[in-house]
């Protein structure tokens, strides 16, 4: 088969899937036959089959993410399905932020060139805005409420939580397998 099209594509992959490697499946073995060109070629349907799949994933997390959140958090085989709103800080006054920064001490020109370097979207790392703080005496959440917004997702997000790795949370690993947290 010299031409490969997105149906036989997405039949090839099956058995991809159940593989543990794709060496000796017969995807491997059409596209080893293969001239560069081909493969090239080859590319056009694999890239739409890896899109098609993309979309079909994409589709069943936020599906999965509306009914977590109307019957909540639930674990299933060592992984927690849990949904949560997505948030990024924003610098309220970038200009007034770099002032204080930098104690008052520059002028409205070296903190001008500054927020243009920086740029208008720049979020300081709130370890570091916290430390600072701290060591000037200013408690670090005063300093987070007078420099940064938190901007919250206007939607549920999903989380897939793997319960066997180190930086799953405490409450994740404690459920037991079947357990769910009704919304309430």
């Amino acid at each position: 088969m010299n031409n490969l099209y997105t149906d036989d594509v997405l039949d090839l992959a099956k058995e991809v899937v159940k593989s543990e490697t794709i060496e000796n499946t017969e995807i491997a073995f059409e596209i080893d036959a293969m001239k560069d060109e081909d493969i090239a070629i080859a590319r056009i349907p694999i890239s739409a089959a890896k899109t098609a799949t993309t979309k079909i994933n994409n589709y069943a997390d936020v599906q999965l993410a509306k009914k977590i959140e109307e019957s909540g958090t639930f674990k299933l085989n060592g992984t927690v399905f849990h949904v949560n709103k997505g948030y990024k800080y924003k610098t309220l006054d970038l200009h007034g932020f770099l002032n204080w920064l930098l104690e008052g001490s520059a002028s409205v020109s070296l903190v001008s060139d500054l927020a243009a370097i920086l740029g208008n979207t720049f979020v300081p790392k709130l370890r570091g805005l916290d430390a600072v703080a701290e060591k000037r005496g200013m408690s670090a959440n005063v300093a987070r409420d007078t420099f940064l917004e938190k901007v919250i997702d206007d939607e549920s997000k999903l989380a897939v939580i793997n319960c066997d790795t180190a930086s799953a949370p405490r409450w994740a690993v404690n459920m037991k397998d079947g357990d769910r947290i009704e919304k309430s």
